[in-house]
């Protein structure tokens, strides 16, 4: 490790680091300095630049570019009435960008290379300014030319617009505009071509495909009509025939059942023992019905008459007689009619039942037969839809076919020419030598001034390989420090840690981590990530050894430690850090800064000091392609000491004890000076139970902040 003399810009480059300035500020300081220093030559390279340019522009002969606007519509001219011409904007710009690459396609330019005319004037010369190709060339030189030809032309489309900018570069103006031309021309032609080819081939494959549709058509129409008279599915007017025998044998159940209950009632009034008029008269007008009516009406008449007689008349009365005995032979005759009539109901009543039974049978057997053809109509449906889509793909194809037939005959091209290519202004030859000096004047400038930039960075990164310098400790001023100017609170301390001279310094450093350890859960066994900030009322109170023996000692714990100084009125970590030590960038609290790693055996210890060169290193670090270790700090440590300011330094001091979990105040023994636990809690406006106190020397030793002392000077060397 080598000592470098202090400088005036070393010192301000030292105060940027310790703000936190960004290191490539300081590298564009250096650099700004190197290009004023150096002014002179960039400028002579600025000079020879502008002279090659303008030696350039003469070797280079002129181009002149002609443009051809055309309208390419994705939409096609509407012929027939379902043509509906929309297009989703996504389709219809891959289809005009589709177009644009057919443009430059070789079909097209061999079309202008080879001097074609277009398709509606084949008499047409070939135009002015396409390039020909002589009789005896083979095919190696149309090649050439095609590639030349292709590199020529630029297609381009602005943006939301359907209108295309052929630009074709020529040597002259005439034939620029010639030749952009002639390849729109040809594309139109070449477009027209293929229209009609894709006609032709399209209509003669729907012709083909025309009889194997009809045959198609015509079996699936016999499925249907088999399948129907198996299943019997067979119908007039849209109804089935089993319906209508259905329909007529409920009708005549109906009527028949109706016909047993006339009978019925009439073989019931029959059967009694003395029918009565009223129900003969609802037996019915059959003549067995009128002659029992008759006989009735006698009988009644019969009895009247000798109901008088016998009572003006004695009972051996003749006339009474008579009468009684007319009345047994209306009676014989009623009785043997009505016998006749009830037999005959009764065979009527018979032949009615036995006709409901046969009807009722048949309507539970049609009406079986019916929900058959019902579940068959479902395979009936199948084979119908079948067909329909049979029939529609005929009828499609056979539209279809006469439309393509019809619209290859008609010219439906969408493409147009908006603005023809003019011959362009001849350039003015003074101002284009001007401007290519220009521009090469410009490009010197800029790669003198970068090649110069370049440069100072990669000196600086060299130079600062071995710029890791020891800063002296001051040496220790007990009348500089400055209590607090809060007035003290009387509060006891919450834990206090105390040493003696004569005790062991390292066993009071372990029982300080042990505390700072059970600061959280109370195991001493945790992973949680812990941060101490270790302070002092002043310097030279051995601060900054507490703070190195108490990393130490989390690493030998098996702890991803690190030991960041953040006092940077006195740094001194910096002088014991081995010159070997693995180094790499880090963002802590903000500010990117070098890490170093100290290996011993098992253990390892990050150190982040405060370094006069930092900013260079961190310099070469960034060049040299080290990424920088972004995330959280507690991801990468689980154990971090702050080696922290005299709390006189009131912001910084406050800033750091917001964050850090304990607070450790490291004080002499038996000094007036020293503040109270209350007086520190009040100064840092932290929580009591944060802030831990311990006590490293006696009132006579002679402590000190530097680094180097007998706790941990040697620990730290010998782990380098």
């Amino acid at each position: 490790m080598s000592v470098q003399p202090t400088t005036s810009a070393d010192a301000e480059t030292g105060s940027a680091n310790r703000s936190g300035a960004d290191p490539w500020t300081v590298a564009l300081a250096a650099a700004t300095s190197q290009v004023k220093r150096f002014i002179a030559l960039i400028a002579i390279v600025t000079v020879l630049s502008a002279l090659a340019g303008i030696a350039a522009r003469l070797v280079i002969p002129a181009s002149y570019k002609a443009t051809v606007q055309v309208l390419i519509d994705p939409r096609g001219l509407r012929i027939f009435s379902n043509d509906s011409g929309q297009l989703d904007a996504n389709t219809a710009i891959n289809f005009v960008e589709s177009q644009m690459g057919v443009i430059k396609s070789e079909r097209v330019l061999l079309r202008v290379l080879r001097g074609q005319p277009a398709a509606d004037d084949r008499s047409q010369p070939p135009a002015d300014g396409a390039p020909s190709l002589p009789g005896d060339s083979g095919e190696l030189a149309e090649t050439k030319a095609l590639t030349k030809l292709q590199r020529s032309i630029k297609v381009e489309r602005a943006e939301r617009s359907f209108i295309v900018d052929v630009t074709v570069d020529a040597a002259s103006p005439q034939g620029a505009a010639a030749l952009a031309n002639a390849v729109v021309d040809a594309y139109i032609a070449e477009d027209q071509i293929d229209r009609s080819a894709s006609m032709k081939r399209v209509t003669t494959e729907l012709t083909g495909r025309l009889q194997s549709l009809r045959q198609n058509l015509r079996e699936a129409e016999d499925k249907v009509e088999a399948f129907r008279v198996t299943n019997g599915l067979v119908g007039v007017r849209d109804k089935l025939v089993l319906e209508q025998r259905l329909s007529e044998t409920t009708t005549a159940l109906t009527l028949a059942e109706s016909r047993e209950a006339k009978l019925r009632g009439k073989y019931n009034e029959l059967a009694s023992s003395q029918p009565l008029m009223s129900a003969i008269g609802e037996l019915g007008t059959d003549p067995e019905s009128r002659s029992l009516a008759l006989l009735l009406n006698s009988q009644a008449t019969a009895r009247s008459e000798m109901e008088q007689l016998s009572g003006s008349l004695g009972e051996q009365h003749p006339a009474l007689q008579n009468a009684r005995s007319r009345l047994k032979e209306i009676d014989k005759s009623i009785t043997a009619v009505l016998s006749g009539v009830r037999k005959a109901t009764q065979s009527q009543l018979d032949q009615t039942q036995s006709e409901v039974a046969y009807l009722s049978r048949k309507v539970s057997t049609l009406s079986a037969d019916l929900s058959k053809a019902r579940q068959a109509e479902v395979g009936l449906r199948t084979l119908q839809a079948d067909v329909e889509g049979h029939r529609k793909i005929l009828e499609s194809f056979e539209t279809k076919a006469r439309e393509t037939s019809e619209f290859g005959r008609i010219d439906g091209t969408s493409v147009r020419i908006v603005s023809p290519a003019r011959a362009p202004s001849a350039q003015g030859s003074l101002k284009r030598l001007l401007l290519w000096g220009l521009l090469g004047g410009l490009a010197g400038a800029a790669i003198s001034i970068a090649a110069i930039v370049f440069l100072t960075i990669f000196q600086r990164g060299v130079a600062g390989e071995h710029a890791i310098v020891r800063i002296p400790a001051p040496e220790s001023n007990p009348g500089s420090a400055r209590r607090p100017d809060a007035s003290p609170p009387q509060v006891e301390p919450v834990r206090e840690k105390r040493g003696r001279s004569d005790a062991d310094p390292t066993a009071t450093v372990k029982a300080l981590y042990r505390t700072c350890l059970a600061s959280g859960s109370g195991d001493p066994r945790q992973t949680k990530s812990i941060s101490v900030l270790v302070v002092a009322a002043r310097s030279g109170s051995g601060k900054s050894a507490v703070a190195a023996e108490l990393a130490w000692i989390a690493a030998s714990s098996g702890r991803r430690a690190l030991l960041a100084e953040a006092d940077p009125v006195n740094p001194t970590l910096a002088a014991v850090v081995p010159r070997n030590a693995p180094v790499r960038l880090f963002k802590l609290a903000g500010i990117l800064r070098p890490i170093y790693r100290i290996d011993a055996g098992s253990h390892t210890l990050s150190v982040a000091p405060i370094l006069k060169n930092e900013q260079d290193i961190c310099l070469r670090l960034a060049l040299r392609g080290d990424p920088p270790a972004i995330s959280k700090t507690a991801e990468d440590f689980d154990f971090i000491v702050f080696d922290g300011p005299v709390i006189a330094s009131r912001e910084q001091a406050r800033g750091l004890a917001g964050v850090a979990d304990r607070i450790v105040l490291v004080s002499a023994a038996d000094d007036p000076a020293q503040p109270s636990h209350a007086d520190l809690v009040s100064w840092l406006d932290v929580p009591a139970n944060k802030v831990l106190r311990t006590i490293v020397a006696g009132a006579g030793d002679a402590a000190t902040d530097t680094i180097a002392d007998r706790m941990t000077r040697g620990k730290i060397v010998r782990a380098g």
